[in-house]
């Protein structure tokens, strides 16, 4: 199971209400089995049906988790137009 804080959980809501109408995405880092720390990431594709996360800010993240000490645990992305397809 995977807890996710608060403030992480109201983090990603804010980013998806800020990016809306396109689609929000981003990574979640913490220690194993939470999530804890929001990394809120640009979609490249500028969409409100798709995204694309950045490769250099992939690799800013992944540098930035190692220096805290914790994990990539999540990888969001909101449906603000579209339904959740698997």
């Amino acid at each position: 199971m995977l807890k996710i804080t608060g403030e992480a959980y109201d983090a990603v809501v804010e980013h998806a209400k800020r990016d809306a109408p396109k689609e929000a995405c981003g990574f979640l880092g913490g220690k194993p089995g939470s999530a804890s720390v929001h990394f809120p990431m640009r979609n490249t594709d500028d969409s409100a049906v798709h995204f694309t996360l950045d490769p250099s800010e992939q690799f800013a993240v992944l540098k930035e988790t190692i220096r805290l000490g914790i994990k990539l645990t999540v990888c969001y992305h909101s449906h603000p137009q579209n339904p959740p397809p698997p």
